[in-house]
């Protein structure tokens, strides 16, 4: 198979400049796009609430006819001596809030209560749909301009829109504005992580995955930081956007991918980001030829797949694929399937964890804080875990423990509001890691030409299933744990469903098309080899040692999933 790796591993998987590069498009970028995707959270919060004044509909003198009145959150009360029950309701038009936590959200500057709730939901509803819009169009530019152009692009938007839109007059113009920051709440992540993992060899990917995620995580909790210092939603909304205008300065200091040069044809700036890295590493003059050598063996061979596919051929015609590539072929076909399946799984739950959070706990800054922090363990856990026990098992294990924990706390809220907390943790410990593993994943088993594309694409349909998650949050004022018991039978089956994806530990990534289609087998032949696994797990084996048992299934495995293949034809 083709195979940029071997480049990587003349001039070192994880050397200086690497390292540069992966600290520039982890930090910073994992910070806005935390930023980016949950910002709403705290913006959107709505506070205790009850009527602030009677309406002028009623005057002043029949007013005085009724003996007592009650302000309740949607409704005033006029009562008569002696009874229980009011003798007018009439709904609000002017409310107090609560300012414990927040002096002004959008919620309290327009009013979004009661018979207008929903329009907050429908606020965070359109900005999923406006993140779609932003995974196709960020998806064909990275894949088909560069990692570079496409990153600039999402960075100036994303400051565009963070900033404008706190200012904006009314909820229609705060839509509008707010759009160009949410277009790319996945692919704004989503491309400065294949960018950085492009960058490094197979041995480290795991690692790269692991700080990038963990991150992510603290960038969740300095989120409520801001929101505890800057009580004011303009405030927040700037402070969590202006600043990341400074990452446009890595069009000068971040090279292109070299594998995303690679697989478009342009093999002379390829060269040129190979000879930077090697000054990077001092590398005397035989280790500079040598990684030279192995780059342009790299380059003849994948010229000559290139001239056998396409005679017409001539080194320098655009090889990045389509969305429509991606279901030619059976095999690569129903991992697509497969790996968006499972995105949307983990998607749902992880942000109906994060924006349910107003409903579990009594204070939104502590819950949020608490359930933030258990970003950085899970992910470290994925470094521990992953390159021993591989990739599905983990994930499969994860999204069930995680599904157990938020169906528990309907039943646990008995035990107090504390335990409720701490089962939303682990529900949210364990998600958080299966989520790293599915865009690892992903990553690992989308070919280069493709591998934003694809990415892309599953990122996509799991936007499309979060925007149910408004609407599954809301379900709250129905009851109140009925949000977690939902998003805890979606993890359990997208768990069970992540069995059918092949192992990609110790497996080069694939660099076409076709490397792809014969990349790994999907269905049940990976199901019976993680049974496999998973028998070796359990006699205390460690997958990373045994290779040759562990990443390929037996002869009569791939012959019953070639003739799936074929019948899937």
């Amino acid at each position: 198979m083709l195979d940029f790796d071997h480049v990587l591993l003349e001039i070192g998987e994880f050397g200086r400049y690497q390292r540069f590069v992966v600290l520039l498009l982890i930090v910073p970028a994992c910070f806005m796009n935390a930023y980016n995707s949950f910002g709403l959270v705290m913006l959107t919060y709505t506070p205790k609430h009850r009527c602030a004044s009677p309406l002028s509909t009623v005057n002043s003198t029949s007013a005085m006819n009724y003996s007592s009145v009650s302000y309740e959150r949607c409704s005033v009360n006029y009562f008569f001596d002696g009874q229980s029950e009011p003798a007018l309701t009439e709904p609000c038009q002017q409310w107090t809030y609560d300012k414990d936590i927040f002096d002004e959200t959008l919620i309290t500057r327009f009013n979004l209560v009661c018979d207008r709730a929903i329009i907050s939901k429908n606020i965070v509803a359109i900005m999923q749909v406006s993140s779609i819009v932003g995974c196709f169009l960020s998806a064909y530019i990275q894949d088909t301009f560069g990692r570079k152009m496409a990153f600039i692009f999402i960075v100036s938007t994303y400051v565009f829109g963070g900033v404008t839109s706190v200012f904006m007059p009314s909820v229609t113009t705060f839509i509008i504005a707010r759009s160009f920051a949410a277009m790319h709440t996945i692919s704004g992540w989503n491309i400065s992580y294949i960018w950085a993992l492009e960058y490094v060899g197979p041995s480290k990917r795991t690692l790269v995955t692991t700080v990038y995620c963990t991150v992510y995580g603290i960038g969740m909790m300095t989120l409520a930081g801001w929101a505890y210092v800057l009580r004011d939603w303009q405030h927040l909304g700037v402070a969590i956007s202006a600043p990341f205008i400074l990452l446009l300065s890595y069009c000068y200091l971040v090279h292109e991918s070299p594998r995303w040069l690679l697989g478009a044809g342009k093999y002379d700036r390829c060269r040129a980001v190979i000879k930077t890295i090697n000054k990077w590493e001092q590398s005397n003059k035989k280790s500079r030829k040598t990684s030279l050598a192995a780059l342009d063996d790299v380059i003849t061979r994948l010229h000559a797949e290139q001239m056998e596919e396409n005679p017409d051929f001539d080194g320098s015609t655009d090889t990045t694929a389509t969305y429509l590539d991606l279901f030619r072929g059976a095999n690569l076909r129903m991992k697509t399937v497969l790996i968006t399946f499972c995105w949307v799984a983990n998607a749902l739950v992880y942000t109906t964890i994060a924006y349910n959070t107003e409903n579990i706990g009594d204070n939104l800054l502590v819950t949020w804080t608490l359930t933030a922090a258990v970003e950085a363990p899970a992910t470290i856990s994925n470094l521990l875990v992953l390159n021993r026990y591989g990739r599905v098992l983990p994930m499969v294990s994860g999204m069930i423990i995680a599904g157990l924990c938020c169906i528990g706390t309907a039943p646990g809220s008995a035990a107090g509001v504390w335990f409720v907390v701490f089962l939303t943790m682990v529900g949210k410990f364990f998600i958080s890691m299966t989520f790293g593993i599915i865009c690892q994943l992903a990553g690992e088993l989308y070919p280069t030409v493709a591998r934003g594309v694809g990415t892309g694409l599953s990122a996509t349909f799991g936007l499309l299933g979060q925007t149910t998650m408004p609407y599954i949050v809301h379900a709250a004022a129905a009851y109140k744990f009925l949000p977690m018991v939902v998003i805890g039978i979606v993890a359990i089956i997208g768990g069970c469903t992540s069995l059918f994806l092949p192992e990609t530990l110790g497996q080069s990534m694939p660099q076409t098309l076709a490397d792809a289609e014969s990349h790994g087998n999907v269905g049940t032949g990976a199901f019976r080899g993680h049974c496999h696994r998973l028998k070796l797990i359990l006699t205390c084996r460690d997958l990373s040692k045994d290779k040759n048992t562990v990443l390929q299934c037996t002869e009569e495995e791939e012959a019953n999933e070639a003739e799936a293949a074929d019948a899937m034809l």
